[in-house]
């Protein structure tokens, strides 16, 4: 996936890639989330729960 090409051809990827909408939606706004949290440096349990969520993600597109 390379950086900036945007959330349509990432959801377009990761269907290629047999994975739900609904969990590339999670791991897409995991990312989001997880950025700013760390940014801000104040919401750092926004930006562990991001994670969880993105590697759930991974962890789901790894085991289909």
């Amino acid at each position: 996936m390379g950086g900036g090409v945007g959330i349509r051809q990432t959801l377009a990827h990761m269907a290629g890639k047999k994975i739900p909408k609904a969990v590339a939606w999670l791991v897409i706004l995991g990312q989001s989330l997880g950025s700013i949290g760390l940014l801000l440096r104040c919401f750092g349990r926004i930006a562990a729960l991001a994670n969880f969520m993105i590697f759930t993600g991974a962890l789901y597109a790894r085991l289909c």
